[in-house]
């Protein structure tokens, strides 16, 4: 299980994660710690952050597709499109896949945004 914690205000946007990796699947009711240092989080630029939870294998196929850009200029907005797009051509785990992406959103003020594999990687923002 991984925990992603983030919080917006007026004027900033933090996150922090665990950094606990996991076998999946778990058997026999223990899962297997693979590492406690897994960065689950990152900063693209000094409007925008993203972090992850759940298949680590799919979450960062799904997060390199950033790579692709120049992070320096992705808005929160065209963050959530493009890893709306890579989320859904991605296979996952059951225990599928879940990102947050905060900032500052066209507008000026700071929001996060939630997408998932389980509502098949539809944003839902919050002010």
């Amino acid at each position: 299980m991984s925990a992603i914690l983030a919080v917006c205000g007026d004027a900033f946007c933090a996150m922090v994660s665990d950094g606990r990796m996991a076998e999946e699947p778990v058997l026999d009711g223990k899962p297997r710690i693979l590492t406690e240092k897994l960065p689950k989080v990152r900063k693209l630029n000094r409007n925008v952050c993203v972090g992850f939870a759940g298949d680590t294998l799919a979450a960062v196929q799904i997060l390199n597709a950033l790579d692709e850009y120049d992070v320096r200029c992705l808005t929160l907005e065209r963050t959530v499109r493009i890893l709306q797009r890579k989320g859904r051509e991605t296979p996952c785990q059951p225990v599928g896949v879940r990102l947050l992406v905060g900032g500052r959103g066209r507008k000026g003020g700071f929001m996060l945004a939630g997408l998932g594999s389980d509502r098949q990687y539809e944003a839902q923002a919050r002010p």
